[in-house]
């Protein structure tokens, strides 16, 4: 019986370390981890760049980065029809393009998480 405990919590710790699973933004975008850091959002129809920031953001959140903490792209802009633009939470991976047309701030491809949530407003939706 020992042995079968011991079994089971060490597939259950293995289960529970590994790497995020896919998840799908309030937008409707699915997010695919790819490890700790980097993550791909995967486009769905005629989708824009804020939208691509407004999922990360989302995931971000969802991963307990803090509106401060930073994200970066590594996919250089523009979009390519159909494929995946991935993200990381690390700056080696950099782009140093975010694909959004800024004024001032960093200009090395990355927007904090609190920036890039406000790329997810939409003007049809009812704001309380």
């Amino acid at each position: 019986m020992t042995l079968i405990k011991l079994l089971s919590c060490a597939a259950l710790a293995a289960l529970l370390s590994g790497p995020a699973t896919a998840a799908v933004t309030r937008s409707g975008l699915r997010v695919d981890p790819v490890d700790a850091n980097r993550f791909i959002v995967q486009p769905k129809g005629a989708i824009g760049e804020s939208d691509l920031w407004c999922a990360a953001a989302q995931f971000a959140r969802r991963q307990g980065l803090p509106a401060a903490g930073r994200i970066w792209r590594v996919t250089p802009p523009p979009m390519r029809g159909g494929r995946g633009v991935m993200f990381s939470f690390s700056p080696e991976d950099s782009s140093g393009k975010t694909g959004v047309f800024t004024l001032g701030g960093r200009q090395d491809g990355s927007f904090n998480r609190s920036f890039a949530e406000q790329l997810c407003w939409n003007p049809s939706e009812r704001r309380d």
